[in-house]
């Protein structure tokens, strides 16, 4: 984990404008160090990542060009450097607004510049004073107490508000004033005093003082304090004298009591400390006091409200000359000291949008099957790129298999419903959910229909196959690609054409046949159904040939009519028609049968023969031959005037 920017962010930026140029226009404050608060006196550098000249980069504060540079640095900051920052790059492109907080205080908690949804992040407690103790709260609780400046916080804890206290030792100065010493002569003999060690009546809490009574020798002395007997013997010693010291004493023996004397014991830091008893014609000497562990800065002595002498002497005393001594006075020193004070401070942490809520969007209004459902969402910065995760739900369940970097859900028919999707972080700390919208998946084009020309086909004939369907009429621009299959195998790779054709077909050429159609993406894909076609060899019918001979008969019938017409009608025709199936001659016929009458008489002799001339010598054909022969006598068998027609039929069966 980078606390401050260093070598790892610099590396961080330098990869997302090489490998996502689109998101690295806009340019990104960086600040070093990376904390979003600092104090007074202090430096910080703020550079602007752009792609462009850096000296065009121009800065703004609260709104207001301040610099033209690509590095910014404020040497001694001050609290006027407080607000935001922008910086702009050439195109007049600006970043995102960074605030920068100047403050005095002796202790801050910093967090860096930029926190975003997911991050775990490090606070910081920190004084520029010396200091120990720190403590860490979150949301008034202590969770953190070990003396370290720094609280690591997991992306699940970024919603709270945080707080840490430190010890920093402090440097105070103050001006203290002593309560008012009044100052008149006395008229006692020294006999009658008491002496104080020191030499004052008034002191501070635990410091000792010795009384010594000048006279009573030879007699047990005995000590009172407000007119009740604390101690016995010529000296009185107090030890750590408390408040509860203060009071009016005096010494009692046998043939002579001490006068009576007042003896305060403060609390404050600072007393004047005066002589119990001052005599006429005589100097005295004033003492400005204070709790040792202070620094005296200085010392004014005051006699009624007026300043008499000022002094930096550790032991700030004054002689007063004689006859000038009756009056109020007072003393004010100016301390310092050092200790440590607890202070704290306490922040909440404003959270960066990682990426924005996601939107289910379709690029249709009509969705068909093979189009794509979209989950729309957006980054905030580019310096921030983690790897987003998408799922997609369908009436509230998951999408299997879409777990994954795509933002594209394709669809099928089938799949109407309500769709939302969720976007999240890898390592699942920021998730994501959009909201439901229902889609209605159209059909693109129906399941194809696959028909031939001729069926059933006989070998060497050409078949065709065409594969039948159509686009829905709001997408005809779409692109349809065709493959044929026989058996399951395919027999034509998919392409723009919907037949297949096969010129001369073989007897392998038979099978089950099917057609597929799909689009360029392969996202909507449709077989046929099978339809089987058997491709089948030539086949001899007797009853083809026997029709094929009856309409040759009618043919040659028509044409005995035409040429008896011709003749003028000369004879009266008698047409004897034999039709066998045999090999001999064609004059090898029955005797045709007499006609009497008058008149010329024509003689026919018609025979079917199924046997080829010897000039023909094919094999694979059926070939029928007439024979036809006229005669005008009767007498004879020979026939004396003969025509022969030779008529070549083929017949062929097609299946």
């Amino acid at each position: 984990m980078c606390r401050l920017w260093g070598p790892c962010q610099t590396i961080l930026l330098i990869y997302l404008m090489i490998q996502h140029p689109g998101y690295a226009k806009r340019p990104v404050v960086m600040v070093i160090p990376n904390y979003n608060k600092i104090l007074t006196g202090e430096k910080i550098m703020m550079t602007c990542g752009v792609e462009s000249d850096p000296s065009e980069c121009s800065w703004f504060h609260e709104n207001i060009l301040i610099y033209t540079g690509k590095d910014y640095v404020i040497s001694m900051a001050d609290m006027r450097h407080s607000g935001e920052y922008q910086c702009q790059n050439s195109a007049g492109e600006r970043s995102e607004i960074v605030t920068l907080n100047v403050t005095t205080g002796q202790v801050i908690l910093q967090a860096p510049v930029y926190i975003y949804e997911g991050d775990d992040v490090s606070l910081r407690c920190y004084s520029s004073y010396p200091a120990k103790h720190t403590i860490f709260y979150k949301d008034n609780r202590i969770i953190q107490n070990n003396n370290s400046d720094l609280l690591h916080i997991k992306s699940t804890d970024l919603t709270s508000t945080y707080r840490c206290s430190k010890q920093v030792l402090t440097t105070f100065n103050k001006t203290y004033s002593s309560d008012d010493t009044i100052i008149t002569y006395t008229d006692l003999v020294e006999s009658d005093s008491v002496i104080f060690t020191p030499e004052y009546n008034k002191l501070l809490t635990g410091e000792n003082i010795t009384m010594t009574f000048n006279g009573g020798f030879g007699t047990t002395n005995y000590w009172y304090k407000d007119y009740e007997k604390v101690a016995e013997g010529r000296s009185y010693t107090i030890t750590s004298a408390q408040v509860g010291h203060s009071g009016v004493y005096d010494c009692r023996t046998k043939g002579k009591n001490s006068a009576q004397f007042r003896l305060d014991v403060s609390d404050g830091p600072v007393i004047l400390q005066a002589p119990p008893l001052v005599y006429r014609g005589s100097d005295m000497v004033l003492r400005c006091h204070s709790r040792p562990g202070y620094r005296v800065i200085s010392t004014t002595f005051y006699k009624d409200g007026n300043a008499a002498q000022p002094s930096t002497n550790d032991r700030a005393t004054v002689i007063i000359p004689q006859n000038q001594q009756v009056g109020r006075y007072r003393c004010t020193r100016t301390l310092s000291w050092e200790e440590y004070v607890t202070y704290t401070d306490e922040v909440s942490l404003h959270i960066r949008e990682l990426f924005s809520k996601p939107k289910i969007s379709i690029v249709q209004n009509t969705v068909r099957e093979g189009d794509n459902i979209i989950c729309n969402t957006s980054l905030s910065l580019p310096q921030k790129r983690p790897l987003l995760q998408f799922t997609f739900y369908r009436d509230r369940q998951k999408v299997l298999n879409l777990n994954s970097s795509s933002k594209v859900l394709n669809v099928r028919l089938e799949d109407s419903g309500n769709y939302s999707c969720e976007v999240r972080t890898a390592n699942n700390t920021v998730r994501k959910r959009s909201a439901e919208l229902y889609i209605r998946i159209q059909e693109l084009f129906p399941k194809p229909n696959l028909t031939t020309i001729q069926n059933p086909v006989t070998k060497g004939d050409t078949m065709t196959l065409i594969c039948n369907t159509s686009l829905s009429p709001l997408r005809r621009s779409t692109e349809l690609q065709f493959a044929f299959y026989r058996d399951g195998r395919n027999v034509q790779r998919f392409n723009l054409s919907n037949q297949y054709e096969v010129l001369s077909t073989e007897l392998e050429d038979s099978g089950n046949y099917s057609c597929e159609v799909r689009i360029p993406t392969n996202n909507v894909k449709k077989r046929s159904e099978e339809v089987s076609i058997q491709i089948k060899e030539y086949e001899h019918s007797t009853a083809a040939l026997v029709t094929i001979s009856v309409i040759i008969i009618i043919i040659i019938i028509i044409i005995i009519i035409i040429l008896i017409s011709v003749n003028k009608n000369k004879c009266k025709p008698l047409i004897t028609s034999t039709s066998k199936k045999q090999t001999a001659d064609p004059q090898e016929t029955e005797s045709p049968r007499v006609v009497s009458g008058e008149g010329d008489v024509c003689y026919a002799d018609i025979k079917i023969n199924h046997k080829a001339p010897a000039t023909h010598t094919a094999s694979n054909e059926d070939l029928c031959y007439v024979n036809f022969a006229t005669s005008r006598t009767a007498s004879s068998p020979t026939v004396v005037e003969t025509q022969v027609i030779y008529s070549e039929i083929k017949g062929r069966t097609e299946i």
